[in-house]
């Protein structure tokens, strides 16, 4: 750490503990997506200390300095999950709240003044208590040479002293003034010329300083240009923070943010217009791409499954009508079977474009995931315009595509259906649309179907039968410390009704939610992970297990342990096939240990032999499954057995 110390001063100077600017720390240890909450959340944020449990600073983060090296095109993706003191200064200028502002800045110039630049952190008996930077010691300067200048009055020696001091302060000062990155310039209000200009304000106008102090500029720029916002007096003579769009010397768009301060003299008389620039393009290009990826498919650009759910909730309004359709590529999977994942993604692309050339303003054209997509419509047009847009949608995306000189042909199954008149929530409306669009594959794919009267009887019917079925499983006559386990697919995951199918059966049999293990793969992360995971949030809230199982066999199970809270994880068998072999045994040895750490119960799945279940007990795992314990059996000969051994 850059640490400054200097002798105690008496109690009437004023101390770096006086201009202290108390503010948001965040451990060294934090994502990084928290400096991005704290500086989007206050735009005047410019400081963030970095403390360790103690509350003993050991960095700092200076806003400009965050932004330039996050605001590339993966700075954002690179950093937010990345920790603080990768982002940090490790070694800034700190200063004990005791020493006086006059002798902090002096011994500053005498080290290493350019350290100052990114600000520093004031601490009292070693711990954190405030930040500071450059323009606070301006401010605390001038009002410390306005108090100087009254005491002067009475000794002619601490005049002196005090001038040469005031030079020293000037001349840092000044130092400081011409290397901020931000612009600066200042108006004197009693002839309404700019006095001060410095480095950065000459660069962002892109005008010597010499031709703007002493002269009018008011008409040296054009409305348009970032100079004209900079060298213009405040309007109305009010004072803040402002941010406009503005071009610069070449033409180019910029954002400029601008904060506009009226100074008083010693008598409280408006005296100057200080006006501080900073360049924040960068910032809110990195700001829009995060909104873009939080509401649109990288891929195609179209609206993403969380804007569509939104839009779809607003368009179900009292009073409004609206038309669901749900599309769905045939013969997709083929083509990436055939061609490679790049020409199903330069497929889903063009995709895209010929169902905005089929959509009319005011449609909402979103993908769902995969080669699902689907459009709102904010009315419901009649049956005969209905069937035409459907089929030219079908027709569309039907014809042939040319992709890196391959003839590709697929189809198109569209289903639909109408609010109010079919469904009278979105969870419903979407329901009924999907139910229509696989009836629509299972008539011979490449055309649609309505959800129609048909369809509706036909859910009552499965449900019906779902209830029989139901009332006579899911084990619930079972001894109470007897789990069932259940195998969720990605595709029941995406039934909107699936929480209340969950907690139908359970109602309906009797078998209590603690009882009930749910079983998925991270398959079903892979898309649609936010929605997928809320889903088992609330699974887990009724008072049902997750069990992640198939562990080891993606690349990215960790994160999945991270994200997200599961009650076991189940080993996948082909680990265990290959016991004693070193390397899956050094994997299972791995997994156990996570385990752990994470306080995971954990179970090894396909044990088959005697072996095998003593290598694995050896290594930690003391819950197994497999025909060494058992094979499949009816319902009935399961609860004999149960019941002999209870």
């Amino acid at each position: 750490m850059n640490e400054i110390s200097a002798q105690k001063s008496p109690s009437p100077v004023l101390t770096m503990g006086d201009i202290a600017r108390p503010g948001p720390v965040i451990p060294p240890d934090a994502p990084g997506e928290r400096l991005f909450t704290f500086f989007h959340a206050r735009p005047e944020l410019m400081l963030v200390a970095v403390v360790d449990a103690d509350n003993v600073p050991v960095g700092l983060v200076e806003r400009q300095a965050f932004f330039l090296r996050v605001s590339g095109k993966f700075g954002h993706a690179l950093f937010n999950r990345r920790p603080v003191a990768l982002l940090m200064d490790d070694s800034p200028v700190m200063i004990e709240a005791d020493v006086s502002s006059s002798d902090f800045t002096a011994l500053t110039l005498m080290s290493q003044p350019s350290d100052l630049l990114r600000g520093y952190i004031v601490t009292r008996g070693g711990r954190y208590l405030g930040t500071g930077s450059a323009l606070d010691l301006i401010t605390a300067s001038h009002s410390h040479a306005v108090a100087s200048a009254a005491s002067l009055k009475e000794a002619a020696e601490d005049l002196r002293r005090a001038n040469r001091k005031i030079l020293r302060d000037k001349l840092f000062i000044d130092t400081i003034v011409e290397n901020i990155p931000s612009a600066l310039l200042v108006r004197s209000l009693r002839h309404g010329h700019l006095v001060l200009v410095n480095r950065a304000a000459e660069a962002m106008t892109c005008c010597r300083r010499d031709l703007l102090v002493e002269r009018d500029v008011e008409d040296v720029f054009t409305p348009d240009e970032i100079g004209h916002l900079l060298v213009s007096r405040f309007a109305g003579g009010g004072q803040g923070v402002i941010e406009k769009v503005l071009c610069d010397h070449t033409g180019a768009k910029r954002a400029i943010s601008t904060r506009q301060v009226t100074i008083a003299d010693e008598r409280g008389a408006p005296r100057w217009e200080l006006c501080v620039a900073d360049d924040v393009t960068e910032q809110r290009n990195a700001q829009h791409q995060v909104e873009l990826l939080a509401h649109y498919d990288p891929l195609t650009g179209l609206a993403n499954r969380a804007l569509f759910s939104s839009r779809l909730e607003a368009a179900c309004a009292a009073g409004s009508t609206a038309t669901l359709l749900c599309i769905d590529l045939d013969y997709f999977k083929t083509v990436n079977d055939v061609y490679g994942h790049a020409a199903g993604d330069s497929l889903l692309r063009l995709v895209s474009e010929r169902l905005r050339a089929c959509s009319r303003p005011g449609d909402l054209v979103a993908r769902l995931g995969g080669d699902e997509f689907a459009i709102i419509w904010p009315d419901v047009p009649a049956q005969a315009e209905l069937t035409t847009r459907a089929r030219e949608i079908v027709e569309t995306v039907s014809r042939p595509y040319i992709i890196d000189g391959h003839h590709i042909v697929i189809g198109a199954s569209v289903g639909s259906a109408l609010y109010p008149r079919d469904a009278e929530a979105s969870e419903t409306l979407l329901q009924y649309a999907d139910i229509a669009l696989y009836r629509a594959k299972s008539l011979g794919r490449n055309g649609f179907q309505f959800f129609d009267q048909e369809l509706r009887d036909e859910i009552q019917t499965r449900a019906r039968l779902g209830s029989e079925l139901r009332g006579a499983t899911e084990a619930a006559c079972w001894p109470a410390q007897v789990r069932v386990a259940v195998n969720v697919s990605p595709i029941q995951l995406r039934n909107p009704r699936f929480i209340r199918i969950v907690e139908d059966a359970l109602a309906q049999s009797g078998l209590p939610p603690e009882r009930l293990e749910i079983e998925i793969t991270e398959n079903i992360f892979v898309q649609n992970s936010a929605t997928n995971r809320e889903i088992l949030q609330r699974l887990g809230r009724i008072g049902c297990s997750i069990v992640l199982d198939d562990f080891g066999t993606g690349y990215s199970s960790l994160g999945y342990l991270r994200s997200f809270q599961f009650q076991k994880i189940k080993i996948d068998r082909s680990f265990v096939q290959e016991l004693p072999e070193r390397g899956a045994a050094g994997i299972i040895r791995a997994i156990i240990s996570l385990a752990q750490s994470m306080d995971i119960p954990i179970t090894a799945e396909g044990v088959e032999t005697q072996d095998q279940w003593t290598h694995l007990n050896d290594l930690g795992c003391n819950q197994v499954q497999g025909f060494l314990l058992g094979r499949p059996q009816p319902a009935e000969s399961i609860r004999q057995a149960i019941l002999t051994h209870a």
